[in-house]
């Protein structure tokens, strides 16, 4: 799909977007030639394989990436897709703190 332009006011703008149809490393460059400093991916499934989401890696094909990503499950990703869809601006603040895992 078509993602629109980061709005041009300073500030760190992340594309919200959802998995699927495309790779995560396609999503992140498509994020970033649209001026977003980072993006987090909506996942899709409503139950997550064995109590996790899914790492976001890059594929052989993908592009080089530049910019941070995060993954959010589907539940609190649509509570994140309406809260955006809801305000004028089409934006909202965010505080995104990186938590990394043990594999």
């Amino acid at each position: 799909g078509r993602l629109p332009a980061a709005p041009a006011r300073g500030g760190f703008f992340v594309a919200l977007v959802r998995r699927g149809k495309c790779t995560f490393g396609r999503k992140a460059a498509r994020a970033a030639e649209a001026g977003y400093h980072g993006v987090l991916v909506i996942d899709h499934q409503l139950t997550l394989h064995k109590g996790v989401l899914p790492d976001m890696k890059m594929d052989d094909g993908d592009p080089v990436i530049t910019i941070p990503g995060w993954i959010v499950g589907k539940a609190d990703g649509e509570v994140l897709a309406a809260a955006v869809q809801s305000l004028a601006a089409g934006y909202l603040s965010l505080n995104i703190m990186d938590m990394h895992r043990k594999p």
